[in-house]
């Protein structure tokens, strides 16, 4: 990552500062900051419907079921000002290119294109979106920027990172492995590329937190649209990002899953299933929904955790299945942007419930949904 001697912005985080972001009751530290219980959490099951969590109706959108619109395994779902971009897991293959659709569900067109010319990227790791000038930047090798009309308008192949986000006429790109402290005592958290042509910035900084050198880490970067939550590697504290300052929202009790620092080796990745790590983290205003996998290629477990009453647990279905269901239809979240929350809906599921569905709306796509169909999206105004 390439390092600057000039910053137009240098921020401090000041440690002990109180927010009430990711919790307003329960249990919190020394400092003040609240702390989740997910060592608690993981332990207690709670018979939720989708809906509990929903300030008004569940909306769906049946995205279209033309052939070069077809999305398989999906690997990122971002709502934006005016519609869905979609990137799939299938790494490399013809068809994974970023696909947008309007709100309706419309196919519009791939964003720039699987390949190596100057408008295409060879995979997707991550995507930023700017929903005032509805412009994408997918991050794979470099970054590409593509603005409404699907015109590319940046690249720039120097950027190595897998997360970043869109802020205020920049791209905020997350810093990894995070940098060991200067002399100041600060260290590098975020580089910052203008959005327009994706020239190098400056840095964001902030405090040493005592980092030590690992050959593994894990970082969480969540884009709500109106601010950003990280967790760095080795670190319990999300931090916020919200306007001009950054500093810290709460802390994770990992308890006896915490990943201890010695462990965190390739050498002890046969000891890794007795600890977890958290490789999502999507907040609201009131709601964290936090995805834990055990080990590095283990099962994940979503919790979720309630900031109104520092209720901390693993939403269950009817049935006794975990995760977030709707009339008994997996839901899987995937981002949350002012406070919406959008995911899509298990086929299957569809498909194999569809005489015992209620919801009238749900009820009549079921109807419709074949195996060749595609995804169906659906989107979460959650309670504040």
């Amino acid at each position: 990552m390439i390092r600057f001697l000039h910053f137009t912005s240098v921020l401090t985080l000041v440690s002990t500062l109180c927010l009430t972001g990711c919790g307003e009751s329960g249990a919190s530290t020394a400092d003040g900051l609240a702390v989740i219980p997910v060592e608690q959490g993981l332990g207690r099951e709670r018979r939720v419907s989708l809906s509990d969590f929903a300030a008004r109706a569940v909306e769906y959108v049946v995205l279209d079921d033309a052939p070069k619109a077809l999305v398989g395994e999906v690997y990122m779902l971002v709502l934006s000002g005016t519609g869905f971009y979609v990137a799939e897991k299938n790494y490399g293959a013809a068809n994974s290119a970023v696909k947008y659709f309007d709100c309706s569900g419309r196919f519009v067109s791939t964003r720039g294109g699987i390949g190596h010319g100057p408008d295409e990227y060879v995979g997707v790791s991550y995507l930023a979106v700017d929903e005032e000038n509805e412009r994408v930047f997918v991050g794979g090798t470099g970054v590409i920027a593509y603005d409404r009309n699907n015109r590319r308008t940046a690249r720039n192949d120097s950027i190595r990172s897998a997360q970043m986000a869109y802020r205020n006429g920049e791209l905020l790109v997350f810093h990894y492995p995070s940098g060991e402290a200067e002399g100041d005592g600060s260290r590098v958290l975020f580089t910052r590329y203008s959005a327009d042509d994706l020239t190098p910035r400056g840095e964001i900084r902030g405090a040493d937190k005592g980092r030590v050198a690992v050959e593994v880490g894990f970082q969480v970067l969540c884009d709500r649209g109106n601010g950003l939550s990280f967790k760095e590697e080795l670190s319990d504290t999300v931090w916020r990002f919200e306007g001009d300052s950054l500093r810290p929202a709460c802390r994770l009790e990992m308890g006896r899953y915490r990943f201890p620092a010695e462990k965190m080796t390739f050498e002890a990745m046969n000891e890794w299933p007795d600890y977890y790590r958290l490789v999502d983290l999507l907040e609201g205003e009131r709601y964290l929904f936090l995805s834990l996998q055990n080990g590095l290629m283990g099962d994940r477990t979503l919790l979720v955790y309630d900031k109104s009453d520092g209720a901390c647990y693993i939403p269950k279905g009817d049935d006794g299945r975990q995760g977030l269901f709707v009339d008994g239809v997996r839901f899987t979240p995937r981002s949350l942007r002012r406070n919406r929350l959008v995911g899509e809906l298990d086929l299957q599921d569809l498909l194999d419930r569809k005489e015992r569905i209620t919801d009238p709306a749900l009820r009549a796509i079921a109807a419709g949904v074949t195996e060749q169909s595609n995804l169906v999206v659906a989107l979460l105004s959650l309670k504040e």
